[in-house]
């Protein structure tokens, strides 16, 4: 004791930090190890500082030496060295060190022993812990950028995948990965880019991350929300709430539709009541009944809530699917001639068609949405504010309303990494499967051309993945498209996939939806596009970057159309048939009208080009299958599927009608704002945002110099010849969520 006293005198800071992050370690071990001795053995190494005392217990004397000497040092650099506000690594040396102060303190609150003989009763109530947290509050943190976060990890690092050398050529190269050394980088984290490969493991079985990564993550949560104010100044902190009464509605509206499916059920297996799978689907539907029941919903604070037993609900149901006695009726369609045999399939199949196209409660959401966005508005200024609510034009309108949210949202602080945390603490992280992690599908709107209605559902990828070479399709998935071939209905599902196929994070998911339509089972219900959106030719990164000639823009552009390494995919025999001349007209047809033939695009200009060209191409292939059902997804359908979903919708609506209503506006912002919000606790990735804004003002632009009427004229002048039927001019009907 005596010689830690002694030793303190003369602490650097590098014993401080050395220090500190022996106590958070500890904690941290102590909550995973099996035994007391390989803690010990750990902290007893030979230190000059040790934060323990020889009767065990923490050190008080050293704790607050160690602020000391952080408050000198912070003292130090304020009054001698202002660089620390420009210096990129000195601020994240300042910030690494203040989260191991607050997760220290933290920690040692927890340690009884700690203040056996002390006046104060908390770290927090330590006078040296007060001055620290003032000072760096006061005088440092405000001129730091508070959107720079720490380089936490230490021996985690992006690194460069190898690939094998090639020559330069317009289209991509094969590439070859190895995962065995990639982790997930501080970057994807921080984005929510990469949250996927949390869930997923490594060709050999490990995992994509480590312990540090998920400690450092930790450190962030609970720095962040110590220093950016409580739950009540969290205008998200209730959404929560919105997610539980949106899977509430979603129970309710299914079970109206299932209404008659689920009373024959009912008649016809009262004589088989002991059967595996009778007693299995029984459970779900009474888990179904209780989230539908408006006792259970959060705000009325029931021992179970909605949205648990809707997870109850989606457990039973894959349950059913995965009994032997449904695999034996699939794999011998015979057997199905009994009458129970029929019921239980299709019950089965009705429930998995139901929660694929199950009404959610959009008017709550979007009021919820519409609320928040409003009080984003209030932060901003008079002129901000007023110039986006009389803008006439939409990408005005989005581009104000996203840059007020991106300033509201930082009053929710690390909303994505603790829904990381959260499964990580709480074990669940097996495999990545979107369906159970309240990412259900929804049915958004409809597509009315002519004699045709067309719905639009959006979903995440319907995939159960636990290794990155390995994907399962989900069991309800299936149980859907079945359902559309129940009773010769031939209905037609078609799935715009946007995962990356040239990528080693999402091959395995985009190669297992293609093939899925290939199986005769799904043939004739089921259609999979795969457009590339994450490529280095869709993002004109290099070595597309450089070439602005419009000539070799437009040949790179139709030559990546056609090749599947490309990272695009069509159907057999719909490209050589009737997508390749569509396609050069298409082109030719863009480059004229938004772009008046120019010899010379800019980097934006082609990416924009690049997103025009879609939407008449997933326009076409619409106009090809005349799908009953059709989707835009991705991996989760929250940031690339989100945005080609509103980019869609908005420019059907501006082709067709002067202006888009106030709640069009609504339900642009349901789809911007309160998917991302309700799943991830974030808004849409800015990088997919600005492409959407970007490709919108095109679009709005070029009508406003052509006039409205001139514009869709020339337009429908233009595409009438290569489309089959008049859909261009299709009527968009946004879903309503029935009274029920």
């Amino acid at each position: 004791m005596a010689n830690n006293e002694k030793n303190t005198q003369t602490m650097t800071l590098i014993d401080a930090v050395d220090a500190l992050s022996t106590i958070a370690h500890l904690d941290l071990d102590y909550e995973n190890a099996h035994h007391l001795n390989m803690v010990e053995s750990e902290i007893n190494e030979s230190r000059v500082f040790t934060p323990y005392s020889e009767s065990g217990d923490v050190n008080l004397v050293v704790v607050k030496t160690i602020f000391k000497t952080i408050l000198n040092h912070l003292k130090n650099l304020y009054t001698n060295d202002s660089s620390y506000i420009t210096d990129e690594n000195k601020n994240e040396r300042i910030k690494t060190i203040m989260i191991l102060v607050g997760e220290v303190a933290k920690k040692l609150d927890t340690l009884t022993g700690l203040f056996h003989h002390a006046q104060d009763k908390s770290v927090h109530e330590l006078k040296e812990f007060k001055q620290l947290q003032e000072f760096y509050i006061n005088r440092v943190a405000r001129k730091i950028d508070e959107g720079m976060l720490g380089k936490w990890i230490l021996g985690i690092s992006a690194r460069q995948l190898p690939t094998t050398e090639s020559q330069p050529s317009n289209l991509p190269q094969q590439k070859v990965i190895h995962t065995k050394h990639v982790f997930i980088d501080l970057e994807g984290v921080k984005k929510d880019s990469e949250y996927e490969l949390f869930f997923i493991r490594k060709e050999d079985g490990t995992r994509f991350f480590n312990p540090r990564l998920v400690r450092s993550i930790k450190l962030v949560c609970d720095f962040g929300s110590y220093f950016k104010g409580g739950r009540m100044d969290d205008p998200f902190a209730d959404v929560y709430l919105i997610l539980d009464r949106s899977l509430h509605i979603s129970a309710k509206n299914m079970l109206s539709s299932l209404n008659p499916v689920i009373s024959r059920f009912y008649h016809e297996a009262a004589t088989h009541r002991k059967n595996e799978i009778v007693l299995i689907m029984n459970k779900a539907i009474i888990a179904l009944m209780l989230a539908a029941n408006t006792k259970n919903l959060l705000r009325n604070q029931p021992i179970k809530s909605c949205s648990e037993y809707f997870y109850d609900y989606q457990i039973f149901l894959r349950q059913a699917l995965q009994t032997r006695e449904y695999q034996r009726l699939v794999a011998y369609p015979e057997q199905k001639s009994s009458v129970f045999n029929s019921c239980v399939m299709d019950t089965l199949h009705a429930l998995c068609y139901s929660l694929y196209t199950s009404k959610p409660g959009i008017q709550d959401l979007g009021l919820f949405i519409e609320n928040i966005i409003h009080e984003a508005a209030q932060d901003q200024s008079v002129e901000h504010s007023e110039a986006a609510i009389q803008s006439k034009q939409l990408w005005n309108r989005l581009g104000c309303d996203y840059s007020a949210m991106s300033k509201l949202i930082k009053r929710h602080p690390s909303g994505h990494l603790k829904k990381i945390l959260e499964m990580v603490e709480n074990g669940n992280y097996k495999n990545f499967d979107p369906l159970f992690q309240h990412n259900t599908p929804k049915e958004l709107y409809h597509v009315y051309c002519e004699n045709l209605q067309m719905t639009n559902i959006r979903m995440a990828a319907p995939v159960y993945q636990e290794y990155i070479q390995k994907v399962e399709l989900a069991d309800e998935f299936k149980g859907f498209l079945r359902a559309l071939n129940a009773n010769q209905k031939n209905s037609k599902f078609l799935m715009f996939n946007y995962q990356d196929r040239t990528s080693w994070r999402e091959h395995a998911r985009a190669k297992s939806l293609e093939e899925l339509q290939h199986q005769p089972e799904f043939s004739k219900n089921l259609t999979v596009v795969t457009l590339a959106k994450d490529t280095e030719f869709y993002n004109q990164d290099s070595p597309y970057n450089v070439e602005n000639h419009a000539e070799v823009f437009i040949r790179n552009l139709k030559d990546h159309l056609s090749d599947e390494n490309a990272g695009f995919y069509f159907p057999s025999g719909m490209y050589k048939k009737s997508l390749k001349e569509f396609i050069t007209n298409a082109i030719d047809t863009v480059h004229s009208l938004f772009f008046q033939s120019k010899n010379v695009l800019s980097r934006e200009q082609r990416q924009d080009f690049i997103e025009i060209v879609y939407f008449f191409l997933e326009l076409k292939v619409i106009d090809l299958v005349k799908p009953d059902l059709f989707s835009f997804s991705c991996k989760d359908g929250v940031d690339i599927a989100g945005a080609s979903n509103a980019t869609f919708f908005s420019f059907l609506k501006i082709l067709n009608q002067e202006k888009l209503s106030e709640s069009d506006m609504e339900f642009l912002n349901l789809m911007i704002y309160g998917i991302p919000v309700t799943i991830r606790e974030r808004l849409m990735l800015q990088d997919r945002f600005n492409r959407m804004l970007s490709v919108i003002k095109v679009f709005e632009v070029a009508k406003s110099e052509m006039g409205s009427v001139i514009f869709a004229k020339m337009i429908k002048e233009a595409f009438i010849l290569l489309y089959e039927t008049p859909i261009l001019s299709s009527k968009l009907i946004v879903s309503s969520t029935p009274e029920v």
